[in-house]
């Protein structure tokens, strides 16, 4: 939470009475959406040393208290979303974001469920306050992953893009002012030797070479593939005749 990463403190000028104590904090400001920077003086109007250390220490810990009570600023009121955007880390905001996605599309959301188990793994990450989170926090999350046996570009960009969109979606939110990941580029990709296109002599062979048999059923199957650009498991096999 962020009161945990900024807890309040006081400087109270080396018990200097002719300066200004002050009280430093951190707090959601609802109208503005983000974390401000706060100062509390009133322990100022005491005169006597004493006096002045009584009454930050009664602040302090009111301030405290309050910040772990949730408490706000700003006009505008606080909506219940279901994540609480000053309290809540980046694992919960994934979490989050990802039901929010099977719910609206009806899918299992399976980038959302594997992105949370790996950020999971990483506690720095994880449990960073959502509120903070910047573009070299991202980097450092992406570069951890990397390490991983077999992760190569492709998988970096599909981890890269599933964390993108959670940014997005909390700035269409208004949770968040932008999202850091834009900040972090994608990795190239290297041409691939696999999945290459037949050339048209190939086609040409194979039509052949079936004709000859006279294996017309598998001629048409392939021509479906060939000429319709489909997948032969979940797509052409099961296509019926209604869909032509």
């Amino acid at each position: 939470m962020v009161t945990a990463t900024y807890p309040p403190r006081l400087f109270d000028a080396g018990g200097d009475l002719s300066k200004t104590w002050y009280i430093d904090y951190r707090i959601w400001d609802t109208d503005k959406g983000a974390v401000v920077r706060k100062r509390y003086e009133g322990m100022n109007k005491h005169r006597t040393l004493a006096a002045r250390r009584r009454a930050a220490k009664v602040a302090l810990a009111e301030i405290v208290a309050l910040l772990a009570q949730g408490f706000t600023t700003g006009e505008a009121p606080t909506v219940d979303i279901g994540l609480d955007a000053q309290r809540a880390t980046l694992l919960e905001a994934v979490q989050f974001v990802g039901a929010q996605k099977k719910r609206a599309a009806g899918r299992s959301g399976e980038d959302y469920s594997r992105l949370a188990c790996r950020v999971k793994e990483y506690p720095a990450f994880a449990n960073l306050p959502l509120a903070l989170a910047r573009p070299a926090h991202v980097l450092a999350f992406m570069t951890w992953l990397s390490k991983r046996p077999k992760f190569g570009p492709k998988s970096y960009n599909s981890y890269r893009d599933t964390l993108s969109s959670v940014f997005n979606y909390l700035v269409k939110l208004e949770v968040l002012e932008r999202n850091p990941v834009r900040g972090v580029e994608r990795h190239k990709v290297p041409d691939s030797d696999k999945h290459q296109p037949y050339t048209e002599a190939q086609r040409r062979k194979v039509v052949d070479e079936l004709a000859a048999r006279g294996n017309t059923q598998l001629l048409l199957f392939i021509s479906f593939i060939y000429y319709c650009f489909i997948r032969s498991g979940g797509e052409l096999r099961l296509l019926r005749v209604r869909d032509i």
